[in-house]
């Protein structure tokens, strides 16, 4: 068997591991600085699992392929909704916070309209970047001081007792250790990949679009479905809320600061994919709003919509003759279904709730 498969399995297990090691970190820095762990997945591991999305997009900046930022990080935020919170839902119920309500996700769908109202004229330019990194610092400062406003988060006698507090040396160990696992599996995991895909035949743009794409997300997925079956909902939203808020003020802010040039949004990525970005961002709201949770029924909606998703895309590239049946049966009939479910659960089953 050649290396690189042989380190793609060996990625696999340390994504687990690093999940597993991530996801204690984190839960013992919320147990000590006494913020909750929703607030510790919206920075600090929301900030840890988005490092590959920085890493890719700042490294096709510098080397010309512009184009190719913007893709990644919208790729990335519908992956992180659709698959990430699809996956983890599934999984187990995710229950919804009262400030995810009035504070992250309007914080979100705000980061959301200012990326697509930059980027409408098909660029954006070092300006643009830097007023998105000043949202993201203020929404940062935000998000810790209500943390802080909060009371002191506790925790059960059984959890002390099945996970013995660690100190503040060991925690920050756990946290860089679990990172630098999932960095590191991530990167071994679509190199396998990617190698198996050209043995496969499949052209470089279709590798680009899709596994190199999934593969700068698998930190987010990893952590989320661990964090899910360990009942750490709070983290599981807050990574991927906090992540989708680092793509577009970090990744896009932080890129266009440093880079000389600007970053284009043309072609697909402006007609189609930023749109549904935009769309998938707000289904967020009626799903919350609902029952306060995201529950089994809409984890599978939200995973369904991401496989019709990649398999537009794909079919797309190779100019399959399906590629616009899909396409006009996702717009007219999936769409239209979506929208009356969704406003079912804003509307009536939230208004049954009380």
């Amino acid at each position: 068997m050649p290396l690189v498969y042989i380190l793609a399995l060996v990625g696999v297990v340390l994504l687990i591991f690093g999940s597993e090691v991530l996801v204690r970190g984190a839960k013992e820095l919320s147990r000590r600085f006494g913020l909750s762990e929703l607030v510790i997945g919206l920075t600090v591991v929301a900030f840890g699992t988005s490092s590959p999305e920085l890493a890719v997009t700042m490294a096709s900046g510098f080397q010309g392929s512009t184009s190719l930022a913007a893709g990644n990080v919208i790729g990335s935020n519908i992956c992180n909704i659709l698959l990430i919170l699809g996956l983890a839902a599934l999984a187990r119920p995710l229950f919804i916070n009262r400030r995810l309500l009035l504070v992250d996700v309007p914080a979100l769908l705000l980061m959301t309209g200012l990326f697509a109202y930059y980027a409408v004229d098909g660029e954006l330019v070092r300006s643009e970047g830097i007023y998105m990194l000043l949202g993201l610092i203020v929404y940062i400062g935000i998000a810790i001081t209500l943390g802080y406003m909060k009371k002191k988060v506790s925790f059960t006698k059984e959890e002390e007792e099945s996970d013995p507090p660690l100190s503040l040396r060991a925690s920050l160990a756990y946290l860089i250790g679990g990172l630098f696992c999932l960095f590191l599996g991530s990167t071994w995991v679509v190199g396998g990949a990617v190698e198996l895909a050209r043995q496969l035949g499949v052209d470089e743009k279709t590798i680009g679009l899709t596994i190199v794409a999934l593969g700068t997300s698998l930190p987010e997925v990893a952590v989320s479905v661990v964090g899910a079956i360990r009942g750490r909902t709070g983290m599981v939203i807050g990574n991927v809320i906090g992540s989708n808020l680092f793509n577009i003020g970090a990744v896009l802010g932080i890129t266009l600061t440093c880079i000389p040039s600007s970053i284009p949004v043309e072609g697909s990525a402006l007609t189609f994919d930023l749109p549904v970005m935009c769309l998938v961002t707000l289904s967020l709201l009626p799903m919350m709003v609902s029952r306060s949770k995201i529950g089994r029924f809409e984890g599978f909606m939200l995973f369904a919509w991401y496989i019709l998703i990649m398999a537009y895309t794909v079919l797309t590239v190779k100019a399959n003759h399906i590629a616009p049946i899909l396409g006009d049966t996702m717009i007219w009939v999936v769409g239209p279904i979506t929208v009356l479910v969704l406003l079912y659960f804003m509307f009536f089953r939230g208004a049954k709730k009380e």
